[in-house]
């Protein structure tokens, strides 16, 4: 293990009070994944593989994730189903073989799950865009799901406000506005609202 690594580690051994009360006294990124840390050494101890397993886990689930953030870029773009398939299988391909994507995966920080966050909501935010074009109503579900991801993202690390504000720009980008009912109006502003309040910097 690295330096930081090493603390992660440390950090992942003490409990909530310990993460949630002194960590913020002293650590600029929030306690949300040493907490997360801390569940999965409750579960599954604190040996090197075991430390380094929730990474390994998320970079693997990243993999069909971005296999949907394809899928749905093409469906966006008005992609037959064949060229789709096509998009689909480069993706994963060239994510397989990324060094820094492998790199990212096996590090014992928050690092593989804000990739898989971040994917995830790229994903979203095109189904949605792809939603709202074709005038269909903007889903709930979909919407609630983006925002949870994105309130994740926050807690993750103390960067997260800059993928926060990433990702809202490219929803405010990738949206047609000109399409979007009352209803999806209040879901956009509430949930943006909601994302806002619950993320409180220890």
């Amino acid at each position: 293990m690295w330096l930081d690594e090493a603390y992660s580690a440390y950090a992942a051994d003490h409990g909530f009070a310990f993460l949630w009360q002194v960590v913020p006294r002293y650590e600029t990124h929030p306690p949300f994944y040493y907490s997360l840390l801390h569940l999965w050494v409750l579960a599954f101890g604190n040996g090197l593989t075991s430390l380094r397993l929730l990474g390994w886990l998320a970079g693997i689930a990243t993999l069909p994730v971005m296999m949907m953030v394809a899928d749905q870029a093409g469906r966006w773009m008005g992609w037959d189903a064949e060229r789709r398939s096509g998009l689909r299988l480069a993706t994963i391909g060239l994510a397989s073989l990324s060094l820094a994507l492998v790199e990212m995966t096996r590090e014992i920080r928050p690092y593989p799950l804000m990739i898989l966050c971040y994917a995830g909501a790229i994903g979203l935010i095109l189904q949605l865009a792809r939603r709202a074009g074709q005038r269909e109503p903007v889903s709930g579900g979909t919407l609630a799901a983006y925002f949870v991801l994105l309130e994740i993202l926050l807690w993750l690390h103390n960067l997260g406000p800059l993928y926060g504000l990433a990702l809202t720009l490219a929803l405010a980008i990738a949206l047609p506005f000109r399409n979007l009912t009352r209803r999806d109006w209040m879901w956009l502003i509430s949930g943006h609202i909601l994302v806002a309040v619950a993320y409180v910097p220890p």
